[in-house]
């Protein structure tokens, strides 16, 4: 089943700081943090590595791990 390229939106969950990564890792690079229940644009309801490709409302894209994001 393929993802849906439509931007969703997601909110941050169960996380007080959330790292926006420059690739779908833990090692990846952090390009900022976004704090509980930040409201983000998730690009693809399908997790790669178990992170959703975000985009802040800053205008920051990247990766975030999926299972802090509930989309809506």
């Amino acid at each position: 089943m393929e993802g849906n390229k439509k931007p969703l939106m997601g909110v941050v969950v169960n996380c007080m700081n959330l790292n926006i990564r420059k690739d779908p890792t833990q090692a990846s690079r952090s390009l900022g943090i976004i704090g509980s229940d930040t409201v983000v644009k998730v690009c693809d309801d399908e997790s790669v590595s178990g992170f959703y490709k975000v985009k802040t409302g800053d205008g920051i894209s990247g990766y975030c791990m999926s299972e802090f994001i509930k989309l809506c």
